[in-house]
């Protein structure tokens, strides 16, 4: 894992552990043969939390590339004058 957005990377680690839970649950759940509306409320939350993690990860980088964008302008700017 680079080291560049540490605080994106933990927000998305919690996020995923929170998916692992859920789908951990939902085997649980299948195994003990409970209601199927429980399970697909179960997995309602995997899908939410990954969802979340994958948007996590993409604003990370959109927020990482433009501030990349902005200082690379800054620096032509400079450079130019």
């Amino acid at each position: 894992m680079k080291k560049e957005c540490p605080c994106a990377h933990l927000e998305i680690i919690q996020r995923l552990k929170r998916a692992l839970g859920h789908w951990k649950s939902t085997v649980d759940m299948l195994e003990a043969d409970r209601d199927c509306l429980e399970i697909a409320q179960q997995l309602r939350g995997v899908e939410k939390a990954i969802t979340n993690a994958k948007t996590a990860l993409v604003h990370g980088h959109i927020h990482h590339c433009l501030e990349h964008a902005v200082k690379r302008h800054a620096r032509c700017r400079r450079d130019d004058q």
